[in-house]
């Protein structure tokens, strides 16, 4: 019936928003590194902006996903 599509669909827009806050926590990170006139937030990988330009989005995404799993679980 109309629960698989549901489910689906919740999923669908999930995926979506925590993809779009991924992109804004990278975008923060780099906001962040211009303002302190910062190339890399760190020397551990040269070349890649530092070990934060790795996870920057992933830690607001997680972020977004606990935040989203005790409401969704716990709250409601």
């Amino acid at each position: 019936g109309e629960e698989p599509k549901l489910v689906l669909y919740v999923f669908l827009g999930f995926t979506a928003i925590t993809s779009i806050i991924c992109q804004i926590g990278d975008l923060f990170e780099s906001y962040i590194k211009r303002k302190l006139e910062i190339k890399d937030s760190s020397d551990l990988i040269p070349g890649h902006g530092g070990v934060f330009d790795r996870f920057d989005g992933m830690i607001f995404a997680s972020v977004f996903v606990v935040l989203s799993i005790l409401v969704w679980f716990v709250i409601a």
